[in-house]
């Protein structure tokens, strides 16, 4: 890629927006970087540098999209960039509450096992015990799944509450 002014603003710049800016100017014949009205050179090394540009292949299908396309299929293009930028915003977000998250895994790691010595404690009963083997072994499945599901009940709350967090976040961020 040719090292120049035009390139380097653009390298700055996420894909989703230098999208952005081609559908734009496609539509209106006119689009502005850093509040400064896009000229022709500017539109020109834009079109050059995401020729170039190392896309995904999502990203080079909008792009071809949006060169190939009418007026009107351009304004419909606006959704899948939006996507694109969704994308990319995730990407660059590091994950909030690290330790809540590990604590839900524990949480669903230790239902698991219980779950699993519960089946294994009413086999092993069902088949040493007799009669009261087999009734104790159906307690200790009650009981297994109980505890069971109480345990992923509290991991699913915890990733619930750091997602309506993030819900939120995102929420506020775009009003």
């Amino acid at each position: 890629m040719e090292n120049n002014k035009y390139n380097r603003a653009y390298l700055k710049m996420p894909v989703s927006e230098l999208l952005e800016l081609v559908r734009t100017h496609k539509i209106t014949g006119k689009a502005y970087i850093n509040y400064s009205l896009m000229d022709e050179d500017w539109y020109e090394a834009l079109i050059n540098h995401l020729h170039e540009r190392d896309l995904t292949p999502e990203e080079r299908i909008i792009f071809d999209q949006i060169m190939s396309s009418d007026t009107a299929t351009l304004i419909t293009a606006e959704k899948q960039i939006e996507l694109i930028k969704e994308k990319e915003h995730k990407s660059m977000l590091p994950e909030k509450y690290p330790a809540l998250r590990t604590i839900a895994g524990f949480f669903k790691l230790l239902a698991w096992i219980v779950g699993i010595v519960a089946v294994i404690a009413a086999v092993l009963l069902a088949s040493k015990g007799g009669d009261f083997g087999i009734l104790i072994s159906v307690i200790v499945i009650v009981i297994g799944a109980i505890i069971l599901l109480g345990l992923l009940a509290i991991s699913e709350s915890i990733m619930v509450l750091i997602d309506i967090e993030h819900n939120t976040r995102q929420k506020s961020k775009t009003n």
